[in-house]
């Protein structure tokens, strides 16, 4: 997909124009990322905004011990470090390609200038910035109050949508520090989750059996 197909296509961009879109497409920064590679650390300045073109990014803290908590995993047409797009607060977290992927960056002086041109660019970064508080906040709940099978199973339904397939584009390794356990306990899990016949693992993506159940399991039964 060209550049300026994919911006035209992510619901962040959405109302601009063809010359605005141009704008961005030419100011877009393409870099290319290994897998393990720090794209940016916690701390560092970062003025602008980051798109994963292809691959996956996550979004992480980490102590001096060395322990991780995966926040976000980005994946393509994805926005991220929207925080440090219109602010100049360092960046509030790590960002690490899980792959080898290529992310495009956009400076924060065009998109402040985009954004005095054309109001719609400022309600989507709010309305994205809105999504990613939720998120986050739903993270923190789950990891205070909600125990392991709980926590696996609101993923596998986010993970899924209204399908029965929830289909996991990045190793368990890295789903385990989403859900703050260890891989051995993540897979332990999802072998007594697939025992009551409420999944099923199907390589690296889990197949749900029993919707009504893993609901009343992740606490989301109305």
């Amino acid at each position: 997909m060209e550049k300026i197909d994919l911006l035209a296509s992510l619901p962040l961009f959405e109302g601009l124009s063809r010359a605005q879109l141009e704008s961005l497409s030419r100011a877009a920064f393409e870099s290319r990322y290994a897998a393990g590679e720090l794209i940016f650390s916690a701390e560092a300045p970062t003025r602008g905004l980051f798109v994963v073109r292809d691959g996956h990014v996550k979004i992480f803290r980490s102590t001096l011990e060395g322990r991780e908590q995966t926040i976000y995993l980005i994946g393509p047409g994805q926005p991220f470090c929207l925080a440090g797009a219109l602010g100049h607060d360092p960046a509030p977290a790590s960002a690490m390609a899980l792959s080898r992927c290529t992310v495009l960056s956009f400076p924060s002086a065009l998109l402040e200038s985009l954004g005095r041109e054309e109001p719609a660019l400022l309600v989507n970064m709010i309305l994205s910035l809105s999504a990613r508080l939720k998120q986050a906040m739903a993270m923190i709940e789950n990891l205070a109050l909600k125990e392991l099978p709980e926590r696996l199973a609101a993923f596998v339904l986010v993970e899924a949508g209204a399908g029965q397939l929830a289909v996991l584009s990045v190793p368990h390794v890295e789903i385990a520090k989403v859900l703050g356990t260890t891989p051995e306990t993540l897979s332990r899990t999802i072998k007594r989750l697939a025992a009551e016949g409420l999944l099923a693992q199907e390589g690296r993506n889990l197949r749900i059996l029993d919707r009504p159940g893993l609901t009343r399991l992740a606490g989301l039964d109305c």
